[in-house]
């Protein structure tokens, strides 16, 4: 599904400090969110 609409970054997000990420393994850094805004 394409809505041929361009979209802007507000706001990149991850876990909370609850759930830290260790540098020296990625597979802790799993949760993510961005906040777009469609132009």
């Amino acid at each position: 599904l394409d809505a041929h609409r361009m979209v802007a970054v507000v706001e990149r997000r991850t876990q909370a400090r609850d759930h830290p990420i260790l540098l020296t393994v990625p597979e802790t850094h799993y949760l993510k969110c961005l906040i777009l805004r469609a132009l």
